[in-house]
């Protein structure tokens, strides 16, 4: 990966997750359609298991792409001439090259006893591998119940190893209150969590999104459904 520099486009990559995306989609409907035809074979469907691949399919929701289209929504991109462009500089052409501004994220993780660990190292892991497409970011990852217990920063590159502490009461307010006080002036914030807390009173001025097992109401920002 080169960064702002080199000739690479971050972007150039995105196809070949795209082309993976569809790929997966597609191994998903061949799964559910030989399961209907095994089903159809034996004779009468099981009452409900049409209703059951319909809901297996929307379950499916590409939550990666999802995540990566707001993470791609949130990195600053902009053009400059100095330096320029290497593509067209053999020829004396001097085009704008692309750079990137780092790219701030804090990641928050509900330590209050009811996380899914095994969701939660499969989102960690998309995160991270999500940031091999940045040349320049910062994560602060917080571990919080009622309070935060800790506090991890992470640049370009570090792997992202946390540990969980708490197990007590779930309130979300001293995240968005540690970011109002000690975080980055305009980060992406997402929050690992069953949605089972207390939540601001007030929306904040950053973007939030909610990463969950379960579709709920949310006062304010947005839901990625894990399935």
């Amino acid at each position: 990966m080169k960064n702002a520099e080199g000739d690479h486009d971050p972007d150039q990559k995105r196809p070949q997750m795209e082309v993976e995306n569809v790929a997966q989609e597609q191994q998903w409907e061949q799964i559910a359609k030989e399961a209907m035809e095994k089903f159809d074979k034996q004779g009468e469907l099981p009452e409900g298991i049409e209703r059951f691949f319909e809901l297996l399919m929307q379950a499916k929701v590409d939550w990666r792409s999802e995540l990566d289209n707001a993470i791609n929504v949130h990195a600053k991109t902009d053009y400059r001439l100095m330096p320029p462009s290497k593509k067209l500089l053999y020829m004396g052409t001097y085009l704008p090259a692309p750079y990137s501004e780092q790219l701030e994220l804090v990641i928050a993780i509900d330590s209050s006893g009811s996380v899914d660990e095994l969701l939660l190292g499969r989102f960690m892991a998309e995160v991270e591998s999500l940031m091999l497409l940045y040349p320049s970011y910062q994560i602060d990852l917080l571990v919080c119940d009622a309070r935060i217990h800790l506090h991890q920063q992470f640049v370009n590159g570090e792997p992202l190893q946390y540990v969980l502490k708490g197990g007590g009461g779930t309130d979300f307010r001293p995240v968005f209150e540690w970011i109002e006080q000690y975080g980055p002036l305009d980060p992406l914030l997402l929050y690992f969590t069953d949605l089972q807390g207390r939540f601001p009173e007030v929306e904040p001025a950053f973007e939030t999104l909610w990463i969950t097992p379960d579709t709920q109401d949310t006062p304010f920002g947005r839901i990625i459904v894990l399935d």
